[in-house]
């Protein structure tokens, strides 16, 4: 990729990066090549977008703690952008408020990616957006992608309280609606960051997650380029009379 003089061919190393950039291949080389500038992570709390409220925006430092991810402690993670807030805030039917909370970890090195991460059991609890965690491997967020997770629509004491079920939006947003409504949210915070539209997006998940993202693939097929559906949870009526029951 040089000229016989020794000096880097300009056109050779732009067309290089733009071809690394495309693919996505070699995640180390490419997420330094990919890297661009991008908007504060601040300014977002001002970004208007339809029926939704920014909570909050805030940067934060390699290797800050945020948490556990279930019993799973999350390992250090690399320099990155949390947004927090709500869409389709409301009152439901029995006077408590709802709305579809979600969390979007924006890395700043970013590979062109988008994770929507799965829920679990009946919802109602906002995971740390980092992707699936296990010992021993990075998650998505420290692989590059731009990764949100969600409540489903609610907030509950846990992700066995049924509660919610008493307004309709509340259950339909748990059952389906919430993953388009998070998704296309996430979309717009993410290109308004980077200044420019996301190369592939997915989602994953188990159980619940699993069901997720295995309705998206139905309902919702243009939202993701593929699913990662792990123990799709369908028949939620049978698990739960079987949940009572034992």
């Amino acid at each position: 990729m040089t000229h016989p003089t020794g000096y880097a061919n300009p056109l050779l190393m732009h067309f290089v990066r733009k071809t690394l950039c495309s693919l996505g291949v070699l995640a180390s080389v490419s997420t330094i090549m990919c890297a661009q500038n991008h908007v504060s992570c601040t300014s977002l709390l001002s970004l208007a977008i339809e029926n939704t409220v920014i909570s909050s925006a805030r940067a934060i430092a390699s290797g800050e703690s945020i948490g556990q991810l279930g019993p799973i402690p999350i390992p250090p993670q690399p320099p990155h952008c949390v947004v927090e807030g709500k869409i389709n805030k409301h009152i439901g039917a029995d006077g408590i408020e709802y709305g579809d909370t979600f969390q979007l970890r924006l890395p700043d090195a970013w590979t062109g990616r988008f994770l929507y991460q799965g829920g679990g059991g009946l919802d109602g609890i906002l995971n740390p957006a980092v992707g699936p965690a296990r010992p021993g491997f990075q998650t998505a967020l420290a692989r590059g992608y731009a990764v949100v997770s969600s409540d489903a629509g609610h907030r509950g004491k846990n992700t066995s309280d049924g509660a919610f079920g008493a307004d309709s939006q509340a259950l339909t947003d748990y059952f389906y609606r919430s993953t388009k409504l998070v998704a296309e949210v996430a979309q717009k915070i993410i290109e308004k960051y980077y200044g420019r539209k996301l190369s592939y997006a997915y989602m994953a998940g188990c159980s619940t997650g699993g069901r997720e993202s295995m309705l998206a693939t139905q309902r919702y097929p243009e939202l993701f380029d593929g699913v990662i559906a792990g123990d799709p949870a369908f028949n939620v009526v049978h698990a739960a009379i079987a949940e009572a029951w034992f």
